[in-house]
């Protein structure tokens, strides 16, 4: 080899190694062009942005539209709401002196417990409306209770019932406070469903006492969080229901929803179902169909907004009756 003259080997090297600086300046190249279309490069902790923020344009009209098709919505719901008729409590004017019946049938079964405060509160609510007078004239309140037949595993003996009326038809309201107070629980068993198809059978056959007014318009309220038992479910009844109300919840079945239906339809009364627990709505839901008449409206489990429940249950039935 030539004095001065570069060993082969080390030529290579350095070959190989411009190779190198060139890929890492291609690689640079791209991650740069890259950031630049990202626009912005970033590193661990913080980044650093260039865009121009994009045109938002097209996005905000499209808002716009939805904006207006919204108001557009509630402008109508507003006309229908006003097309109503007249509400005051259960869509029935102050001013009405025509007789309003409505009887309070409440489970106070076990699971009854959270519901008394709530109970009372409506209770209190209503006296002082009718103290204000916001009350229809021709109001008038009774109260009644059920929980389930005194023999396992439906209830217990002597805390279970199937039907006990607690306060006869009244205008005096602020009676009906008193005796929700005086409300206990009861046990209702170790069954799922409650004996409200024999109480309505009870009560319903004893309309003298509950004090009905003749020609009243008629509601019959059912505050529950459970299912009924209908016929079949009490396993050895000495018989089948017959369908009339006899104070016994010992010597009979529990009652067919037919039977159920006949009365309430004999009684020309309409159900107001106040039902918390989803799966009791829709049990309620179907019977409504099955009655032809009355409706379903969702409570709290703890039957929270009780009255404006029984508002707008009442003011529901009262708007499907117009004609």
């Amino acid at each position: 080899m030539e004095p001065g003259a570069i060993p082969s080997s080390t030529r290579r090297g350095r070959l190989l190694l411009g190779a190198l600086w060139g890929l890492l300046a291609l690689l640079l190249s791209v991650a740069g062009w890259q950031s630049l279309k990202a626009c912005g490069v970033r590193w661990p902790g913080g980044a650093v942005s260039w865009c121009r923020i994009p045109d938002q344009g097209a996005a905000l009209a499209s808002l716009e539209q939805q904006r207006q098709r919204l108001l557009a919505d509630l402008a109508a719901l507003e006309h229908q709401a006003e097309a109503l008729p007249e509400c005051s409590p259960g869509c029935f004017s102050a001013a009405d002196e025509r007789p309003l019946d409505v009887f309070w049938l409440q489970d106070v079964s076990s699971s009854f417990s959270d519901d008394l405060p709530n109970l009372k509160a409506a209770m209190q609510d209503l006296a002082k409306r009718r103290a204000e007078g916001l009350l229809p004239a021709g109001f008038r309140l009774g109260v009644g209770s059920f929980s389930d037949k005194p023999l396992p595993p439906h209830g217990v003996a002597p805390v279970d019932f199937t039907f006990r009326l607690d306060l006869p038809l009244t205008q005096d309201v602020a009676k009906a406070v008193h005796v929700v107070e005086t409300l206990r629980v009861a046990n209702g068993g170790d069954t799922p469903e409650e004996a409200q198809w024999e109480a309505v059978i009870e009560a319903l056959g004893r309309q003298e006492e509950l004090g009905f007014t003749p020609g009243s318009r008629r509601f019959l309220v059912v505050v529950t969080d459970a299912p009924a038992s209908e016929a079949g479910a009490w396993r050895g009844a000495p018989r089948p229901e017959d369908g009339n109300a006899d104070s016994d919840p010992l010597n009979e079945d529990y009652p067919s929803r037919q039977q159920v239906k006949d009365k309430i339809v004999e009684a020309d009364i309409t159900p107001v179902f106040l039902v918390a627990n989803t799966i009791s709505q829709n049990y309620y839901r179907k019977m409504v169909r099955f009655l032809g008449r009355g409706t379903v409206v969702p409570i709290s489990s703890t039957s929270e907004g009780l009255l404006s429940a029984l508002l707008a249950g009442l003011a529901t039935v009262c708007h499907e009756a117009s004609p």
